[in-house]
């Protein structure tokens, strides 16, 4: 169901406008399972919101093994040796790790 701006305004409830109209990437995890995202944030990806939601972080890496050695990169490891679409990545894999349980 697509939401309605002017019912927003009419409810007062803004709170998934400014997650759906966000200019920039949100994403809601559990578990490192993509619950919901936004659409900016399945666009900086190449792909739909409905094809992320409920599947685990690892589709938006290159390999396995990169998703799962994740936290040895935050962790300590140099920023400066990563090349740049890693380091895009990291910003969202830090999110990611401090809402971890």
């Amino acid at each position: 169901m697509e939401i309605r701006i002017v019912d927003c305004f009419q409810s007062g409830e803004f709170a998934e406008l400014a997650f759906l109209h966000a200019p920039v990437g949100l994403v809601v995890t559990e578990n490192r399972v993509i619950r919901d995202c936004n659409p900016a944030f399945a666009t900086m990806f190449g792909y739909d919101r409905d094809d992320l939601r409920n599947c685990l972080f690892s589709i938006l890496y290159p390999t396995q093994d990169e998703f799962t050695n994740i936290r040895i990169v935050l962790m300590g490891f140099p920023l400066y040796l990563l090349p740049e679409k890693a380091k895009s990545q990291l910003v969202l894999n830090a999110v990611e790790w401090m809402l971890a349980p």
